[in-house]
């Protein structure tokens, strides 16, 4: 049964785009270095659809308060054996759920394995996505779950992942297609509303 293709841009409510020039990083926990290499990725293309450098950032050594002053996160989050977050997420997920983070956008994708964990595929994307909704983010970047064969996912929302998953099985030109089309949607760019702006002006005079 051949797959649905990933949709670009994806058909989820729209959401102001980050403003030219925003405060923009990539943040990834990575163990065995997949998901290093897929943050990279992401940076590169990013970086050249914004014309300006993205930065790469470890969860393992990044204060995350520097959330408190972005206007948008893509965190990269890999799955690990039977749906558990990597160990570094593991760690600060706790943390990430308590921040004010109100204004922020973010964007997750992450590497696991269909064939292997069909009832837990994604799973930590999902972890992550209710931390950081938790903390008042917005999250963004939602793919069709029909692009992928699995049974259960916790990063499932209807007919919605939370985010971009690279299947550890997706041959080298499914899983560039992917990435290319999820980066291209990401909503940057003019016409952010400026909530995080709006925001820290009403904190301060409060």
């Amino acid at each position: 049964m051949a797959l649905a293709p990933l949709l670009d841009p994806p058909t989820e409510p729209p959401v102001a785009a980050a403003p030219a020039g925003a405060p923009v990083a990539v943040l990834f926990g990575s163990t065995s270095g997949r998901t290093e290499e897929l943050a990279l990725q992401v940076a590169a293309r990013l970086s050249a659809r914004l014309g300006e450098a993205v930065p790469v950032q470890d969860v393992a050594t990044t204060d995350l308060a520097f959330l408190k002053v972005s206007e948008f996160a893509i965190l990269g989050v890999p799955t690990w054996h039977v749906g558990e977050l990597q160990a570094d997420w593991d760690a600060v997920v706790d943390d990430l759920a308590a921040m004010d983070l109100r204004g922020l956008l973010v964007a997750l994708f992450g590497a696991g394995d269909a064939a292997g964990y069909p009832d837990t595929f994604g799973d930590a994307l999902g972890v992550v996505a209710e931390a950081v909704e938790n903390a008042g983010a917005t999250v963004v970047g939602h793919v069709p779950a029909d692009a992928y064969a699995f049974e259960a996912s916790r990063a499932r929302r209807g007919d919605r992942l939370v985010g971009l998953l690279v299947d550890d099985r997706d041959d080298e030109p499914v899983a560039r297609d992917r990435i290319d089309r999820w980066c291209r949607a990401l909503p940057l760019g003019p016409g952010r509303s400026g909530a995080r702006a709006a925001r820290s002006r009403s904190d301060r005079s409060s």
